[in-house]
């Protein structure tokens, strides 16, 4: 009884005797083996990973996994570490100034290893008195009104002078929270010099605050590793199901064996909102650690105090990052895509750190911009009734800081304009989108959707010729990346002559050079997200090198069943549904009629099994 249950019945049939696994090929799984069954797709086609774009690709993916926690690297951790109290200074006096000068003196170390202070010290050769001295002491942006010019007189004296030494206590506050304790007394040496000293010291948290943003910032990177998996290496194994189930293109009838070269998900983390507005609110709520990072920056005493400070303000590029985001929303709703040109994550994230870290160095050694930033963050300066204590309110300088980090990428993305003027606007049908452009060599396109159908278990049929093929391959080619990206495939290209001849897809790019109204997201470059296919026939030969990019890049939901109740005319050269999905990837079908045409067609043929890939 029991061996009659066990037994299978006969209408079972033996599962396939699955070959050894190899360490170069990806050998096809029961899955795909049961999916090769019920659409009679023939024999298995061999798919491997490129092994070094996976760990490439597996360094970025871990890098945005632990990007929110890369800010304890100069962020002080305990809420103990600090030094003084929030609610310092309990006194008004130059007493106690000079007491707090000499508390810092004796809890400061030379090397200013302990991120919850800085402290640097300059000497000031005075043999020609003029306003330009004050630039040169240490701290002078956070000087309150009064204190720049006793330093100069004390510059500017004579080596006879008897008078104790200017020092000065103030606090530094965001809406009515300290943020940072800072003195500054002035030392003279010998002849003509004088010694200036700046501390600036964080104020102590509570526990329970330093734990809030730890929870904050390790929930932030739950979610980034969910989007990951989630929005692309999902869509990963899913492409390379397909190859193990479909051919890659008309191209690909005696293709072998397919390598997959996996890209960088970098800008797909950094294109989603909430995102962005995790870490606006991390980098809001830690104003202090930016504030006491820019000090690091400017008044630098070694490589490690410039390299840690540079590296926390670079975290400051999700506000240009979030106003991408607005700038998108905003064209879109104007119908002005075209103003604009997509900005590289990478040359942004550097262009903000160069210009938060060494060209504020720089350009703070002048006088008149130290002036103006000293005015400026002084603006809301309260003193005590003697004028011997100041509080700053730095919200306005923060303020401004935010807005110019917001401004740069709009400034750097504005694309020139052009001398002819906007086409008309031509009128929208089901699932079809048009826009208006402004380019010379841009015209509309009427994108039509092909619909998902269900796969159906019918042998393949014959492919879809293209409206108009064309053998411009300069989008497929790895030139058209950002250099990062550019690096990373001539690393991980398997063959070291150029792949150029051998390229093919990226047809989604050449509708967003003809109309980019189509895309999804205009504002930021997401071609690094983009794979590459390599295929290879009889003995190892590389027969194609196909660029596939995600169909979300594509901007089709907002058009979606906007208007259902107008239907298209039938069109009788209109590729019939059992032609479609029968490649592991769709494609975007261009046809550019003449010149004196204003309008081109372009059609969007999705994959097999709902493939989010289009080459």
């Amino acid at each position: 009884m029991v061996e009659s249950m066990l037994t299978a019945p006969k209408w079972a049939t033996r599962a396939p005797t699955l070959p050894r696994k190899s360490s170069k090929l990806r050998q096809p799984t029961p899955k795909t083996l049961s999916l090769h069954k019920y659409f009679n797709a023939g024999g298995v086609t061999k798919v491997n990973y490129n092994k070094r774009s996976v760990v490439i690709s597996s360094l970025f993916a871990l890098s945005l996994f632990l990007s929110p926690l890369k800010a304890y690297v100069s962020e002080p951790f305990l809420g103990d570490s600090g030094y003084f109290d929030a609610g310092l200074p309990t006194s008004s006096t130059p007493t106690w100034a000079s007491a707090v000068v000499a508390d810092l003196k004796q809890q400061a170390s030379a090397d200013n290893s302990n991120a919850t202070y800085h402290m640097t010290t300059s000497t000031v050769d005075a043999s020609v008195c003029s306003f330009a001295l004050v630039a040169r002491a240490p701290g002078a942006l956070f000087y309150p009104p009064d204190f720049g010019p006793q330093v100069l007189r004390d510059l500017c004296a004579t080596t006879t002078m008897t008078t104790a030494p200017t020092a000065r206590a103030w606090t530094m506050q965001l809406v009515s929270v300290p943020m940072a304790v800072s003195v500054a007394w002035a030392q003279p040496t010998g002849p003509n010099t004088t010694a200036i000293s700046f501390i600036h010291a964080l104020p102590v948290y509570s526990s329970s605050w330093v734990f809030a943003k730890l929870l904050w910032r390790v929930l932030l990177s739950v979610y980034i590793g969910w989007l990951l998996w989630r929005q692309y290496y999902r869509h990963i194994t899913h492409l390379v199901e397909n190859l193990d189930l479909y051919p890659l293109s008309d191209r690909s009838k005696t293709v072998e064996r397919y390598e997959v070269l996996i890209g960088d998900p970098t800008s797909m983390i950094i294109s989603n909102p909430i995102v962005c507005i995790g870490f606006c609110l991390d980098i809001l709520a830690s104003a202090d650690v930016s504030l006491h990072a820019t000090v690091r920056v400017l008044y630098a005493t070694d490589a490690r105090s410039f390299l840690c400070g540079a590296y926390y303000l670079g975290r400051h590029v999700w506000f240009s990052y979030a106003a991408l985001l607005v700038l998108n929303r905003l064209l879109r709703r104007k119908r002005m895509i075209h103003w604009c040109v997509a900005q590289s994550t990478t040359v942004l994230t550097v262009a903000i750190t160069v210009l938060l870290s060494a060209a504020a160095n720089g350009c703070l050694r002048w006088y008149p911009l130290v002036g103006m930033s000293n005015s400026i963050m002084c603006a809301l300066s309260t003193a005590a009734a003697d004028g011997s204590y100041y509080t700053i309110e730095v919200a306005p300088a923060l303020f401004l800081t935010y807005l110019m980090l917001a401004l740069v990428p709009v400034v750097l993305g504005r694309r020139a304009p052009e001398p002819r003027p906007d086409p008309p606007e031509l009128l929208i049908y089901h699932k079809s989108i048009s826009s208006v452009l402004s380019a010379s060599r841009q015209r509309p396109v009427q994108l039509g959707v092909v619909a998902r159908a269900p796969s159906d278990r019918k042998s393949p049929a014959t492919p879809v010729p293209a409206l108009a093929p064309t053998d411009d391959n300069s989008f497929a080619k790895f030139d058209f990346n950002d250099w990062k990206r550019r690096l990373c495939l001539y690393l991980c290209r398997p063959h070291k002559p150029t792949d150029a001849d051998f390229c093919s897809g990226a047809s989604m790019y050449r509708l967003f050079a003809t109309d980019p109204s189509h895309q999804s997201l205009a504002t930021i470059n997401g071609r690094g997200t983009d794979c590459y296919v390599y295929s290879y026939i009889a003995a190892g030969q590389l027969a194609d090198v196909t660029r596939v990019s995600l169909v979300s890049h594509i901007g089709l939901q907002q058009h979606q069943g906007s208007t259902a109740s107008v239907q298209p005319k039938a069109n009788r050269d209109a590729p019939q549904r059992p032609n479609v999905q029968r490649f592991a990837v769709g494609k975007v079908l261009l046809r550019l009629t003449g010149d004196s045409d204003e309008l081109a067609n372009a059609l969007l043929i999705h994959g097999a099994r709902n493939s989010p890939w289009i080459e």
